[in-house]
């Protein structure tokens, strides 16, 4: 995990390694009940607050501490080890970056805020540092390190605050400094300045406008979506009485006062957003939520000239209300109080960082749930939440990350924890900190590079239905999963079968599970003639685990792509056009249109897919705007575009196009080695071998090791989605050559008619009459009858997920040796040698099956079903040795190899 973060020193970190984990403190006591109050009788104002940091801060520079050279240089690339950085204590973040304030120009050498800046065409990034004496800019490079290209000198005096925000290309600067006023720069002026001689820009000849009508301000806030600055805390005698004083800057070069909120008197912070929560009646709207010295105060903004204050909402231990942020559902608000711990008043009277819980669902009357406390003491100042994650900047106690996502299950704070830190002030390590302003005040967590602190991953899935059977929907599910528990922000854009939806919002309502809530859209399709369209429901919700989701009604979609005489062709036969000329037919003209806006409104740091259509919508060459990590996902053999299984799959083109996209991507993963070898030995493609995330097989909400089943007294002898590919012709003439056993199919998104017609002729069989659902974490309904699996199949299998799923939990299976088999075999009894496959067709473009050998199937059943001693002896053996593989399994390796890879942005 890589961040900014500023005080009197700069550093910019990237995670590794992982500490133990900090204890945890019960927070249980301080419910709702205890957080209600009508009044905050130990608050503190601003003008105490100011004398008290203004006194330490004498105090420090008699003591030296700002003194040149006070400082050593620290080496950039210092990793967390043992929980420490040098001196820095730890945990999943590594020192990237350093510099301090006098190599940043500053003769006063002492810091305050920071903000950052990514300049949108060429995707360098920059760190603003707010300085007493002005801000500095350093560019930020990909391995983390930083450059000083130059500053910004103060308007007037220097002053202990200063604040910085950004909109488009312009920074907005205030400080407390006597008639300072907002600073507008152009940020452009940066990209080009000698790093070996660094200029001091100009007050009178830089600037791109000056507003002066007022003077100091404590902090500036601003709303890119409503191009809206709002300088906070300005001076009570002038007309915004301290309130928000807005600002439009539409046109930076001519900001025009946008009138006040001041009903609620003095605002230390704020945050101004248009309104995506739950209340209908405000969806939409400008809102503002102020963070007011006693009180959150909610006001709605949208006719500037006339706010209207909705709430004002204080709570017990009030003593100065700082600042917040909201969840990016803004169904919560987490609010920080700067002066609890230090004056030790309600839920922070051990002065441990105590961050406030505010359920804003309802916007006149929000509630105060809970809290969360950090393992240690220190002071909180700034916060804000990227992808389920609060990056806390709380003085002496640094960086803090604490994953937030499972508000929308418990909003009491208790499944609240810290995910890593870095410690930037180690004099207070050994008491377990201090309630003092020694510190970090800010941290910036929107780079979207290499240097970033959480990754937004959009995944394109191909797989037909929401719960669809595939073993590829089910692994891209559980990374997503995992990953999502980490802290990132995790989305998938798939296909629903009709009703999936909207059984999942009900099954949720019956079981007591989360509120989804549905937002639904249409995406319109023209026929390729332009002649007709046909509408496809588009449905955005939430799952359980937290993983977004944008649903496509599966039948209207491909319906819009098909023919009577061929349902797939015209997909196939589009998407190699589109791939060969750049230019998409009209169907997926407006398909790709649709994705390209949902991964822009996403900005994701990587977008994984597994299909020609996927890569070439979103590749470098026609997003050239979006800089994201570009990564193909392998899990089968007939998503890549050469071999002899080339093109099985709707969207899989096969051009020799499809190929250059793949070598253009920044990562290709690769489910088995069956699969990296098959890549490298007829494409010449070099990909990285990673299994399956071990979530994929763990089962419950703690990710457990199945129980061992112990089927010996079973009578079933199973095989899972009979298709012919998958060796259904073994399997059927297994059930014929041993009708003395009870046999036992489940169908999946092979068997077709013809299979069950067979199926139905044998009297030993029995078939369900569902479809399975692997992706339901522990099918009982599955697992429970199976004496033995068989896993007959016939194509270049990329893995074999069904194996291990039936390994953990002892049933022994009889697999062929076809493709990546042999490995989820781990080499274990019994695997059977087949006649393969080889990607030949027949007219219809169905695979050629070769006869097979039925002789060793028949030899090997008969001895697992008669001989208890052998079946008891291979249960066990498997399901031992299968656990143990799970269990070496690195559980991060899948989050680390996405976190090394490079995005790709404007090499076109």
């Amino acid at each position: 995990m890589k961040a900014n973060i500023a005080s009197v020193l700069l550093a910019t970190l990237a995670g590794s390694s992982l500490a133990q984990s900090p204890k945890k403190i019960s927070t249980a006591k301080y419910d709702e009940s205890y957080l209600r109050a009508s009044n905050a009788p130990h608050a503190i104002g601003m003008g105490e607050l100011r004398q008290r940091k203004l006194a330490l801060h004498k105090s420090a520079a008699a003591a030296g501490v700002f003194d040149k050279d006070r400082y050593k240089v620290l080496s950039s690339g210092t990793s967390c080890s043992d929980g420490k950085a040098g001196e820095y204590s730890c945990n999943k973040v590594d020192l990237k970056g350093f510099l301090r304030h006098q190599d940043l120009g500053s003769r006063t050498r002492v810091g305050n805020d920071v903000w950052g800046w990514t300049h949108a065409s060429s995707g360098r990034e920059f760190a603003l540092i707010g300085q007493s004496d002005g801000t500095a800019f350093a560019e930020v490079h990909k391995d983390g390190s930083l450059t000083y290209v130059g500053r910004l000198p103060t308007q007037t005096v220097a002053s202990t605050w200063r604040d910085i925000k950004v909109i488009g290309n312009f920074a907005y600067i205030g400080s407390e400094a006597a008639g300072h006023g907002l600073q507008i720069f152009d940020l452009t002026k940066i990209l080009n300045t000698d790093p070996k001689n660094p200029p001091t820009f100009s007050v009178s000849r830089d600037l791109a406008a000056h507003f002066s009508a007022f003077g100091n301000s404590h902090n500036i806030v601003a709303n890119e979506d409503t191009d809206l600055i709002a300088a906070v805390g300005t001076a009570y005698d002038l007309k915004c009485r301290a309130g928000l004083w807005m600002v439009d800057v539409s046109n930076p070069r001519r900001p025009q006062d946008a009138g006040c909120v001041s009903s609620d008197g003095y605002v230390h912070d704020a945050q101004c957003v248009i309104y995506r929560g739950p209340q209908a009646g405000y969806q939409g709207k400008e809102i503002c939520f102020n963070y007011n010295e006693d009180a959150l105060t909610i006001v709605d903004i949208s006719r500037r000239t006339m706010p209207r204050q909705l709430s004002r909402t204080t709570y017990n231990g009030a003593t100065y209300t700082h600042q917040g942020w909201l969840t990016e559902d803004h169904k919560y608000l987490l609010l920080d109080d700067e002066l609890d711990e230090q004056e030790k008043t309600g839920p922070a009277a051990d002065q441990h960082t105590t961050t406030y819980i505010v359920d804003i669902q309802d916007l006149q009357y929000p509630v105060f749930r809970g809290v969360y406390k950090s393992p240690v003491r220190s002071i909180d100042h700034n916060q804000y939440i990227v992808g389920g994650v609060s990056y806390q900047a709380n003085y002496g106690s640094g960086l803090r990350m604490v994953n937030v996502s499972s508000l929308a299950q418990d909003d009491s704070g208790a499944l609240l924890e810290e995910i890593g830190h870095f410690d930037v002030h180690p004099d207070d390590d050994e008491v377990g900190g201090e309630a003092t302003f020694f510190g970090a005040w800010s941290v910036y967590p929107y780079f979207q590079s290499g240097n970033i602190l959480t990754m937004r991953v959009f995944l394109i899935q191909t797989a037909r239905g929401l719960f669809s059977s595939s073993g590829g929907y089910k692994s891209n599910n559980a990374l997503l999963g995992y990953l999502r528990s980490r802290g990132h922000t995790v989305r998938q854009l798939c296909y629903s079968n009709k009703g999936e939806i909207e059984t999942y919002v009900q099954d949720m309502a019956r079981n007591g599970g989360h509120d989804v809530e549905v937002y639904t859209s249409i995406l319109t399709l023209r026929s390729e003639d332009g002649r007709s369209k046909v509408d496809v429901n588009v449905q955005e919700l939430v799952m359980e685990d937290g993983v977004e989701i944008v649903a496509l009604d599966d039948e209207a979609f491909h319906g819009a792509f098909s023919t009577s005489d061929n349902p797939e062709n015209q997909m196939t036969r589009m998407t190699a056009e589109y791939i060969e000329t750049k230019v998409p037919p009209l169907p997926l003209q407006d398909f790709v249109s649709f994705l390209q806006k949902q991964i822009r409104r996403f900005s994701p740091t990587h977008m994984m897919s597994n299909d020609g259509l996927s890569m070439q919508a979103t590749s470098a060459s026609e997003m050239r705007d979006v800089c994201m990590s570009r990564i193909a996902v392998v899990h089968t053999a007939e998503q890549l575009p050469f071999g002899p299984f080339a093109g099985g799959l709707p969207g899989h083109s096969s051009t020799p196009r499809e190929i250059e996209l793949l070598r253009d991507l920044d990562g290709i993963w690769s489910v088995s080695e069956a699969i990296k070898t098959y890549a490298f030995d007829h494409g010449h493609l070099q990909t990285s071998f990673l299994v399956h995330h071990p979530w994929t097989y763990l089962t419950g909400e703690k990710h457990e090791i199945p129980r061992h089943l112990r089927n010996w007294n079973k009578r079933y002898i199973c095989m899972i989605n009979p298709c012919a590919v998958k060796g259904s012709d073994i399997f059927l003439d297994l059930a014929k050559a041993c009708p003395q056993f009870e046999f036992l199919t489940y169908m999946s998104w092979g068997a077709d008619n013809k299979i069950r017609r067979r199926l139905g002729d044998l009297p030993n069989m029995t078939w369900a009459s569902r479809r399975v659902r692997p992706t339901a974490k522990d099918p009982k309904d599955l697992w429970r009858d199976i004496k033995v699996l068989v896993v007959p199949s016939l194509w270049y299998e990329a893995w074999g997920m069904v194996v291990v799923e039936a390994h953990l939990r002892g049933i022994p299976v009889i697999s062929s040796d076809a493709g990546a088999l042999p490995e989820a075999m781990l080499g274990l009894d019994y695997i059977i040698p087949v006649n393969p496959i080889d990607g030949k067709r027949d007219k219809s473009g169905a695979y050629l099956v070769p006869n097979q050998d039925i002789r060793p199937w028949v030899k090997a059943v008969n001895r697992l079903m008669e001989d208890e001693d052998e079946y008891r002896r291979v249960s066990d053996n498997v399901y031992h040795a299968t656990a143990k593989w799970l269990q070496c399994n690195n559980m991060e390796a899948l989050e680390e190899w996405l976190e090394r890879l490079e995005a790709t942005s404007h090499k076109f």
